[in-house]
């Protein structure tokens, strides 16, 4: 009975032990479809993998698309040099969760060993319809189309894009930066291909949002089979299509168009006349070159619509030669007469789009100096109507604010291109493009005294009183800077006359000290030798009374000598002034401070003799009494001020210690540094019971 509950013991510790064992160290993931079944949480786990496939490709950046039993997938491998298409490998790695916009799952692999080699299985044919509505996260496709763009990738060098069209069907596909294909990027547009790579449901990095798209490895996933045209002005001839709905004219490749050059606006934006009569609007893939009105030109580019009428969307355009005359036969209009209707309500007439118009009011604002768009605004009375004139800048050279003006120009009815998102597109402004410098004509310019040099008047008076005022205050300041420079001068000297006396002080002072300390240290050297003969006892007495006595003197010349080196005197804030002075005669001793009095309170004089007062008691404390831990605190209570020195040495009996007979002035120094000061002086000490001085002086008694 007890071999069998040890054994189910056993068998539960051992099970407790595997399981403790599995959660540290969890089992590799062995094929794609466990990666995918993998939370975020679990994926930023840094999971191990350990995945056999077969290397379908290797892009250009060191990742790799593979294929096992599961599905198509992609490794990134910090070195991929030696992998190539066919291989059959044994992948280890771990997962990697991007925590940031893109949110990127990851597998990165570590190592891999090769097992051999395998035929490649074909792509799968697909349309581009059907793979946006395919669910499957990747596939090895082959889909046909028609290469509507092509441009570098603005956020990762490595890669450029096609826009893939069949009919209404749009795709991405991201192609490696492959031998000199972004050379020739441009030589694809309208070429019919089959793109052979690896498809995805979306999220390209940081474009979350891309949709499904492809990406290829090398040229050969390109194959054209039509080539494009050599020439792209040779495309077909934009139709009429006003029995087609805006939806399929953006599924349209691209057309052609050839007419003249009704206007120039905006970054890229021409009116072109064909030679059907239609008003074409015409947005240029490059706005740093642009026509001229009047030009004949050909253009290509993809149709769209704004449910008015076609317009040839990232066209490029070549004059065909010869300049049209400007015709002057403008129709003299209001701008009431093009967004009212007869009774005052808003109608906006798209028919006055593309006609030359005459328009005649006062010039609110003019062109930016810099920038795409260059606007001046007419003040018509109800309506501010803008004419542009940004292909042209000068035309407006002579224009000023408050001109009274007739700008003759051609209307353009601005309205976005139908999208999906934008099923009736609406018209956002009616502006006007003035053709030359002769559209604008100014009838009158602003009277001399406007509003506006009335207030540049004023403007410049209160700047000349600004001037005085300034000029005033700099005198001002001036008178007040050498002021105080003589101010400073005076004190330097007053402070130099105080240093002196205060050098004198302390020379007098240690004369006075010194000389008392070796008079007497004489007189125990004259009493030893006296005793020499009578009492040997009494001789080691006087040469150890006239050691101590030397010793102090010693200490004596050394703190006089760092008084006149310090600058704790000059010190405002007299807690640091304290600390100055104390924390070097205490050595590891720790200095406990609390000052609230005022270092104005006190003259130099009084100041050097409180700071001497705290030091030897300080000294004192740490020397005799062995203290760790010496407090002084500094207290202002109205009439007087109180200086305390406590520790916590081993204290001693104030009635039985040494004094000057034996070589020990330093309470005797202090209570006639204090007797000076008109002060009072009491210790309190025990054995064992530490020390506490205290230094009072009145502020009535003496002028402190």
């Amino acid at each position: 009975m007890f071999a069998r509950k040890f054994l189910i013991a056993a068998l539960f510790a051992a099970s407790a032990v595997l399981y403790a064992d599995a959660d540290e160290n969890p089992r590799p993931i062995t094929s794609y479809a466990e990666s995918l079944a993998l939370s975020d949480a679990e994926f930023a786990e840094n999971r191990p993998f350990e995945i056999m496939g077969q290397v379908i490709a290797v892009y250009p950046n060191r990742t790799v698309f593979l294929h096992d039993t599961s599905g198509f997938f992609e490794i990134l491998f910090d070195k991929a040099h030696g992998l190539k298409a066919g291989d059959v490998v044994s992948v280890k790695g771990h997962t990697k969760f991007k925590h940031d916009t893109s949110c990127v799952r990851d597998l990165i692999g570590d190592s891999w060993a090769t097992k051999g080699t395998a035929q490649i299985p074909q792509p799968e044919r697909a349309t581009i319809a059907a793979l946006a509505e395919d669910m499957r996260n990747t596939r090895f496709v082959k889909v046909h189309g028609t290469i509507a763009d092509a441009f570098v990738d603005e956020i990762d060098s490595e890669w450029n894009y096609f826009i893939l069209k069949d009919g209404a069907s749009v795709i991405h596909v991201a192609v490696a930066d492959f031998g000199d294909i972004r050379k020739r990027l441009a030589d694809f547009i309208d070429a019919e291909v089959e793109v052979t790579g690896a498809a995805f449901l979306g999220h390209a990095g940081f474009r979350r949002f891309i949709g499904p798209f492809l990406r290829v490895w090398d040229e050969s996933c390109i194959h054209i089979t039509r080539p494009a045209p050599k020439d792209p002005f040779s495309l077909p001839e934009l139709e009429d299509l006003s029995s087609i709905g805006a939806e399929k004219v953006s599924a349209m490749a691209r057309r052609t168009a050839t007419g003249k050059v009704l206007a120039v606006w905006g970054k890229g934006n021409v009116l072109l006349q064909d030679r059907l009569g239609r008003i074409i609007r015409v947005d240029l893939a490059d706005p740093g070159i642009l026509p001229s009105c009047g030009d004949r030109i050909a253009v290509v580019g993809y149709p769209e619509s704004d449910l008015y009428r076609i317009n040839l969307a990232r066209a490029q355009f070549r004059k065909e030669g010869g300049v049209t005359k400007l015709t002057n036969e403008a129709e003299s209009v209001t701008p009431e007469s093009i967004l009212l209707d007869d009774h005052g309500r808003q109608m906006i007439k798209p028919n006055y789009h593309g006609r030359l118009v005459r328009i005649t009011g006062l010039v609110r604002a003019l062109p930016a100096e810099a920038g795409d768009e260059r606007v001046f605004y007419i003040d018509c009375g109800k309506f501010l109507i803008p004419a542009d004139v940004s292909a042209k800048p000068e035309i407006a050279s002579e224009l000023e604010i408050g001109c009274w003006v007739e700008v003759t120009g051609v209307c353009v009815l601005e309205s976005p291109n139908w999208r999906p998102s934008m099923a009736f597109p609406r018209i956002e402004r009616i502006l006007l493009v003035p053709r030359s410098k002769e559209d604008i004509r100014i009838i009158s310019r602003p009277p001399w005294l406007t509003t506006g040099r009335l207030l540049a008047f004023i403007g410049a008076l209160l700047a000349a009183l600004a001037a005085i005022l300034v000029w005033n205050l700099s005198l001002r300041r001036l008178a007040e800077r050498r002021g105080r420079e003589l101010l400073r001068s005076e004190l330097s000297q007053a402070e130099a006359e105080l240093r002196v006396d205060e050098r004198t002080r302390l020379a007098a002072e240690l004369h006075d000290s010194l000389a008392q300390n070796m008079t007497g240290i004489s007189f125990q050297i004259a009493a030893a030798r006296s005793a020499r003969n009578v009492s040997p006892e009494a001789e080691d007495k006087h040469l150890e009374t006239a050691e101590r006595m030397l010793l102090s003197s010693r200490t004596e010349l050394r703190r006089c000598i760092w008084d006149l080196r310090s600058e704790a005197l000059s010190e405002p804030d007299f807690a640091k002034a304290i600390h100055t002075t104390v924390q070097p005669v205490i050595g590891k001793a720790k200095l406990n401070l609390s000052c609230d009095i005022d270092r104005s309170l006190m003259d130099d004089s009084t100041a050097h003799a409180v700071l001497r007062i705290l030091r030897e008691l300080a000294a004192n404390a740490v020397a005799h009494g062995k203290a760790a831990n010496v407090w002084v605190a500094c207290e202002d209570k109205g009439r007087e001020l109180r200086f305390t020195v406590s520790d916590d040495g081993c204290g001693f009996n104030p009635s039985t210690c040494p004094g000057q007979n034996e070589g020990h002035f330093g309470l005797s120094g202090i209570r006639e540094r204090v007797k000076r000061l008109e002060g009072a002086f009491e210790i309190k000490s025990a054995t064992g019971k530490g020390t506490v001085a205290t230094v009072t002086l009145s502020k009535e008694s003496k002028p402190l």
